[in-house]
């Protein structure tokens, strides 16, 4: 119930005055609320634009970013695209720049204006029915570029879809590999090359081996037969072992004068192999000459120490090796021993070769003179030692050059060493001959183990 009051009544004046403060105090406060509503509005709009600026800053850096990566593979990366029809729509400047074309000659070009005339039709076909296909590939490509040179990529194709998945056209990106293609090419061209020389070695090698094979036979065909040694000797062996092929080890035996005489040399010739065989070929004709003046003067009486003196005659002078300035530098250690039946004696005379021999169960030495036949600085006058020995049945005689004393083996490499051969005769005189062949062969191949043969070697034992 609304009382009424007169209007001039004191009360409704106040009431009315108390009305219009509480509507001005309502208004006040809706205004400070707008206001302060309005001020987080603002703020918050002040916030979201930070925001949004600093997103744009960052979409700016990434723009640039990516800008510079594309910058950077248009420069180096050897890229192209075409159209269905292979007709060039794009290339980077890196292709430009391999094939010697600008981007405005290519553009619209087909992509076979860098083929070469090598390249076959057939490659492309597989490449073009693979990307119609929709499969990638691979492959290596000799192009041409504007000038006319030749250069290798190898390339990856794939196919462009738009946005419904249909295929509109093509893009390669490529590596250049002309200097790798270079090098395969020269690689191959040395491995042909090597291929031919390798064949020519071999065949020039087979001919050197029918060649040493057939000396091989030529200096075999020097050695006497051993059956001679039958008709002076109770009994024989004979090691005759070239390192290669040919040796230049040699044993040479002939009878003279009478049936009761006979000589057997043996020789070590400077090195082995070819070079060896080659200097037993002039101590064989050395010796041929001293075997023929011997038959014809039946009355000379036969010594070792003057045909040791002959041949280092003999060989200085063929060789040439009178002085020190001599080319050359060969010649030969060994041994010649005469055996008179008759007489029943032996002469003996060695250059840097001793003879050892059997007698009452003693192994005995005779040392050879000390200098060698034919060298440079081998006197030619020098007058070697000679011994004569009267021999009786049962005596054992063994002739070696140094290939089998000088032999490296056992634990610590050292040579075999004469110490150890007497010690072999000494332990094993009453054997056989055929079975001292044997032991010696075993004790040196026992002895030598895994170490490489040294040298030629030849022993030759006689039981009188």
């Amino acid at each position: 119930m609304i009382t009424k009051y007169p209007k001039n009544d004191k009360r409704e004046v106040a009431q009315e005055t108390l009305n219009k403060e509480e509507e001005a105090a309502l208004i006040q406060v809706t205004f400070h609320n707008a206001i302060e509503e309005f001020s987080n509005k603002k703020k918050e709009l002040n916030i979201s634009e930070k925001v949004f600026n600093k997103s744009l800053d960052e979409i700016n850096i990434e723009k640039d970013k990516l800008e510079m990566i594309i910058d950077d593979f248009d420069r180096m990366v050897i890229f192209s695209r075409t159209d269905l029809y292979g007709v060039i729509t794009h290339a980077s400047e890196a292709f430009c720049r391999v094939s010697g074309y600008s981007l405005e000659e290519l553009m619209g070009q087909s992509h076979n204006i860098v083929r070469h005339p090598d390249t076959p039709y057939t490659l492309f076909r597989e490449i073009w029915n693979s990307l119609k296909a929709g499969q990638p590939l691979s492959a290596e490509l000799k192009n041409l570029n504007k000038n006319g040179d030749t250069y290798w990529v190898k390339s990856h194709f794939k196919c462009d879809y738009d946005l419904e998945g249909n295929i509109v056209g093509y893009s390669a990106v490529r590596e250049e590999i002309t200097d790798k293609k270079q090098l395969e090419a020269l690689t191959e061209s040395l491995e042909d090359r090597y291929h031919i020389l390798e064949l020519k070695a071999k065949e020039a090698n087979k001919h050197r081996e029918e060649s040493i094979q057939y000396a091989s036979l030529i200096q075999g065909a020097l050695i006497p037969d051993n059956n001679s040694l039958r008709q002076f000797f109770n009994d024989f062996f004979v090691i005759w072992h070239p390192k290669d092929v040919v040796g230049g080890d040699i044993y040479l035996f002939e009878p003279i004068q009478t049936d009761n005489e006979c000589l057997l040399m043996v020789i070590d010739c400077t090195g082995h192999g070819v070079p060896g065989a080659l200097v037993t070929m002039l101590a064989k004709a050395v010796e041929r000459q001293i075997i023929e003046q011997i038959m014809r003067d039946k009355d000379k009486v036969i010594s070792p120490a003057e045909i040791l003196a002959t041949f280092n005659c003999n060989m200085k002078q063929l060789l040439k090796q009178h002085s020190k300035d001599s080319i050359s530098n060969v010649g030969f250690d060994g041994g010649i021993l005469y055996y008179n039946k008759s007489e029943q004696i032996i002469k003996y005379a060695g250059a840097e070769t001793p003879l050892f021999y059997i007698e009452n169960d003693k192994v005995q030495v005779i040392k050879g003179s000390r200098h060698s036949i034919g060298y440079k600085n081998s006197n030619a006058d020098f007058v070697f030692s000679e011994h004569t020995l009267a021999v009786k049945a049962g005596m054992k005689f063994f002739l070696t050059t140094d290939g089998y004393i000088d032999q490296n083996g056992g634990e610590k490499g050292f040579c075999f060493g004469k110490r150890r051969f007497q010690h072999l005769l000494g332990s094993y005189q009453q054997e056989s001959m055929a079975d001292l062949q044997e032991l010696f062969l075993y004790k040196l191949v026992k002895y030598q183990g895994e170490y490489e043969r040294n040298d030629d070697i030849t022993l030759i034992g006689l039981e009188i």
